[in-house]
C-alpha cells in the first residue's frame, strides 16, 4: 500500500464546461423577452397619431407569428444549422427593432413586428438546443433554470429601462438599444460552437400548417375574450353568429386543428416517419419536468410585464418578489 499510488477520481470542477454559451444565450433570450411595447404604447400613438389598437395589433402580430411558427424553426433549425438559426433569430428582430425605432406610421411597426416574430421561431428553439449540445447532467439542468428565468429578468429590465426612456428621451431609444442588443448577440454568436446541420430531415410541412392553423386561432379567440364577449357578441366583435361572439367557435375550431395535427403525428410516428414534434418527450419524467419548469418561469414572469406606461401597485410588487 505504501508504494502504491491512489489517483484521486477527477472533481466536478475539473469536468465543467465554459458558461460562455449560456451567457450569449442568456442574452439573446433578454433580447428577445424585452418588452418594450407595452411601455411605450403612449407614447408611440402620439408620436405616430395612431389608436392603442393599431399598437395592440402590432404586438400580437409578432407573438402570433412566432407561436405558429415555433415548432418549423425548430425543424429548420436543425437542418440548416442550429447556430445559423439562432444568428437569424437575433439579427432580424435588431433590424425590426431599428425599424421601429424609425417608425413613422403604423404599417412599418405591423410588418416589423411580423418579421420579429417570425424570426424569433427560428432562434427559440435554438437556445435550448444550444443549452443541451454545450451542457451535460447537472451542469445541464442548471443551465435550463438560468435560460428561463432570463425571461422575468428581461421583462423586469424593460419595465425599468424602457420606461425611464419613454418619460425622459423617448421611446424610440428602447427600440434603439433592441438593435444594438441583436447586433452584439449576431456578433457574439460567432463564439459558439457550431451544430452539425442534418441537411437530410425530413419536415412534416402538413404538420406545420395544422399547428400553426391551430395556434393562430386559439390566439385569436384568447385575444379577443374580453372585447369580444365570451358567449354573446359585443359590439366591437368583427362578426356574429345570431348573436354569439366568434369567440367559442374560434377556440373549438383551434381545438379541431390541434386534435388534427396530434392525430397525424401519431400516424406519422407509427409508420416510422419523421414527425413534426416527436411525442415521446412527454413520456420521460425528465423531459416532462424540464416543460414544467420553463412553463413556469414563464407564466410567473409574464404578469410582471407591464400594461402601460403608470404600471398598478401588483405589479411593483411583483418587482420587490423578484
Amino acid at each position: 500500500m505504501s508504494g502504491s499510488t491512489v489517483s484521486s477520481p477527477p472533481t466536478e470542477t475539473a469536468t465543467k464546461a465554459s458558461w460562455l454559451p449560456l451567457m450569449i444565450v442568456m442574452l439573446c433570450q433578454i433580447q428577445l423577452s424585452f418588452n418594450a411595447f407595452n411601455v411605450s404604447i403612449s407614447g408611440i400613438t402620439e408620436d405616430l397619431d395612431i389608436p392603442a389598437t393599431a399598437v395592440g395589433t402590432a404586438l400580437t402580430t409578432g407573438t402570433f407569428a412566432m407561436a405558429s411558427f415555433i415548432l418549423l424553426g425548430a425543424k429548420i433549425g436543425a437542418k440548416f444549422g442550429v447556430r445559423r438559426a439562432f444568428q437569424i433569430g437575433v439579427l432580424i428582430p435588431g433590424v425590426a427593432a431599428l425599424l421601429i425605432a424609425t417608425a413613422q406610421n403604423g404599417t412599418t411597426l405591423f410588418i416589423a413586428q411580423a418579421l420579429s416574430g417570425a424570426s424569433v421561431a427560428l432562434s427559440a428553439p435554438a437556445l435550448t438546443v444550444l443549452i443541451a449540445s454545450n451542457y451535460r447532467g447537472k451542469q445541464q439542468a442548471q443551465a435550463i433554470g438560468f435560460l428561463a428565468s432570463a425571461i422575468p429578468l428581461a421583462q423586469v429590465i424593460s419595465l425599468l429601462i424602457a420606461g425611464w426612456f419613454a418619460s425622459t428621451i423617448g421611446w424610440r431609444w428602447s427600440f434603439v438599444l433592441m438593435a444594438v442588443l441583436g447586433l452584439l448577440n449576431f456578433s457574439l454568436s460567432w463564439l459558439l460552437k457550431p451544430i452539425e446541420a442534418q441537411r437530410d430531415l425530413v419536415i412534416d410541412w402538413g404538420g406545420a400548417a395544422l399547428a400553426a392553423t391551430s395556434v393562430i386561432l386559439i390566439s385569436f379567440g384568447f385575444s379577443g375574450l374580453n372585447a369580444w364577449g365570451f358567449i354573446a357578441a359585443t359590439a366591437e366583435a368583427p362578426f356574429n353568429l345570431a348573436g354569439m361572439s366568434p369567440v367559442p367557435l374560434l377556440l373549438v375550431a383551434g381545438a379541431v386543428f390541434a386534435q388534427a395535427f396530434f392525430v397525424r403525428t401519431r400516424k406519422r410516428m407509427k409508420a416510422h416517419r419523421p414527425p413534426l414534434l416527436n411525442l415521446s418527450v412527454f413520456r420521460s419524467a425528465g423531459e416532462k419536468a424540464t416543460i414544467y419548469c420553463m412553463m413556469t418561469m414563464l407564466f410567473v414572469g409574464t404578469p410582471v410585464a407591464p400594461a402601460s406606461r403608470s404600471p398598478p401597485l401588483w405589479q411593483w410588487d411583483c418587482l420587490v418578489d423578484w
